[in-house]
């Protein structure tokens, strides 16, 4: 991931909670927000009343993980925001008064891995995820979790032929740093990689070994978002938050974690639990 080069925001002095930045990212929240104000960011001061554009370059060269909104007079008002990209800064979002407009030269996280998400939203407002896979010939140096059961002679080095059986699954990122082994729980949703059925038991030369999963509530298929498992709307509901993809076998030494292929991108679903 990267940082913008400069942040272009509107004010509205009526807050609003993130979309996409939960409350330990940025406490600039939902709240009423002086109606005209002097805020200090970045070492420089605007004069800002509802509905003004403002566009704030960093002081130092490059912004820091956060950065700090100091109102002149109103210090409970003070609040952060989240700046680093690996916590989305979305054009429309609104995080505490200030709604962004534009996040230039925000550069995405390198797309060198077999498997890579990309949050979107579909006409009625739902949330989508476009998932690119390309594992046709994957080499054993790729990206992935490692987590092989000491005990396990298989791994590494089991085979990573693409079979039917080979699935996606999306993980809450605070499971790729679970000890003694990561991913060792099921996914919060997933589907084979066909995606719209289950391929399981199909002959192994149909595996699709490069293609665009389109994964939407309205598309998963229901197995795979039932019983155990959640739809995307349920994990919003719950916080949203950081998830990231991997793309798995079906076995394992004592699954789970399954064999993991490789390991993608980390993504952020929208906080929707206050709605």
């Amino acid at each position: 991931t990267g940082r913008p080069e400069k942040l272009t925001l509107k004010y509205n002095s009526t807050g609003a909670n993130s979309d996409y930045q939960p409350e330990s990212k940025a406490s600039c929240r939902a709240a009423l927000y002086p109606t005209n104000a002097l805020v200090t960011v970045e070492g420089t001061t605007f004069d800002l009343a509802d509905g003004d554009v403002f566009t704030i370059t960093p002081e130092y060269g490059s912004f820091s993980a956060y950065t700090d909104f100091e109102f002149s007079g109103a210090s409970d008002s003070n609040c952060f925001i989240h700046t680093s990209c690996s916590v989305p800064i979305v054009p429309g979002d609104q995080i505490g008064p200030f709604e962004v407009v534009g996040d230039e030269d925000c550069s995405p996280e390198p797309r060198n891995r077999c498997i890579y998400a990309t949050v979107g939203t579909d006409d009625d407002g739902e949330t989508t995820i476009s998932v690119d896979f390309d594992y046709a010939n994957l080499d054993e140096n790729r990206i992935w979790a490692e987590n092989c059961d000491a005990r396990d002679v298989n791994c590494p080095g089991f085979d990573l032929t693409p079979k039917p059986s080979d699935w996606i699954g999306f993980y809450p990122c605070e499971e790729k740093d679970t000890s003694p082994l990561n991913f060792q729980v099921e996914p919060t949703f997933w589907a084979y990689t066909c995606y719209e059925r289950s391929c399981f038991r199909d002959d192994p030369s149909t595996a699709t070994s490069v293609g665009t999963a389109p994964f939407s509530d309205k598309t998963i298929p229901a197995f795979a978002r039932q019983g155990i498992y959640k739809t995307i709307a349920q994990a919003e509901a719950m916080g949203g938050g950081c998830y990231i993809v991997l793309l798995n076998q079906i076995t394992g030494y004592s699954a789970a974690p399954y064999y993991n292929i490789c390991m993608g991108n980390e993504i952020m679903l929208p906080d929707k639990s206050g709605r």
